[in-house]
């Protein structure tokens, strides 16, 4: 008898043990031990869902820098053209924002001045109407931010100098007709963009359309002005968004390499 009252004060004595707070404590703290990897996920996953509410809050990103400053340039000088300098006179007489023409016509360049040197850029931001405004802006809008991530930044803003820079020299070498707005850059860019993607191989119909038809629109404003000019700076921004199809490298390729 003495030997089975000795084992029932064994087993409560156990059960009481194992009863206590100080044992539960124990326990978690062993099995927390055994099991690290179930706590930190379940740390990363109440971290991810605080991260998850802060970064639901909507902003509003400068996410292609050189078209939007190009942008609000032209949409700026336009302004500021047409409705603040009205009383200056012709559109023509504020030539910062024109091409300089060929030698003998009003508007020729002049290797002496400084401000014609600077023509050969600044004419790509003056636009003579809001059709033409707004026919520049969407396309370089739709296209500048697909380009500035495939070739960067930098690059896209040379492309633009370099193709501003040929059409406006030609201009002046042989056209009594000014360059005024950015037809060129516009095609540049249509082209650049039409290169990106036969590099994916497959060519989108939809930019082979676009390309015509601001080709085609090109040599109808040229037809009812009576010179061909337009559609010369459109076909030569054409031109050289070839040459910087081949020659320039996407930054993706680079990088992997």
């Amino acid at each position: 008898m003495d030997d089975k009252t000795i084992v029932y004060e064994e087993v409560d004595a156990k059960t009481a043990f194992y009863d206590s707070p100080k044992t539960k404590k124990v326990n978690k703290t062993a099995t927390e031990a055994k099991s690290p990897a179930k706590n930190q996920s379940a740390q990363k996953s109440q971290k991810g869902k605080s991260r998850s509410k802060k970064k639901s809050k909507i902003g509003i990103e400068y996410n292609a820098p050189i078209s939007l400053t190009f942008s609000l340039i032209c949409l700026g000088v336009f302004i500021f053209q047409h409705y603040f300098l009205k009383n200056l006179g012709d559109f023509e007489s504020l030539s910062l924002f024109t091409s300089p023409t060929k030698q003998g016509t009003p508007l020729a360049f002049s290797a002496s001045n400084p401000i014609h040197y600077l023509r050969l850029v600044t004419y790509v931001f003056g636009h003579n109407n809001w059709n033409q405004l707004f026919y520049s802006l969407i396309l370089v809008l739709l296209l500048g931010p697909n380009l500035e991530i495939t070739y960067g930044k930098k690059l896209l803003f040379v492309m633009i100098l370099i193709s501003s820079f040929v059409s406006s020299v030609i201009v002046a070498c042989f056209s009594p007709v000014s360059l005024c707005g950015a037809s060129g850059i516009v095609y540049m860019m249509i082209i650049l963009s039409t290169y990106s993607a036969i590099e994916k191989k497959k060519l989108p119909l939809s930019l082979v359309f676009v390309g015509i038809f601001v080709l085609a629109q090109n040599i109808m404003i040229s037809i009812d002005e009576k010179t061909v000019f337009n559609t010369v700076a459109t076909l030569i921004g054409g031109f050289l968004g070839c040459l910087f199809g081949f020659l320039a490298t996407p930054v993706k390729k680079s990088k992997t390499k």
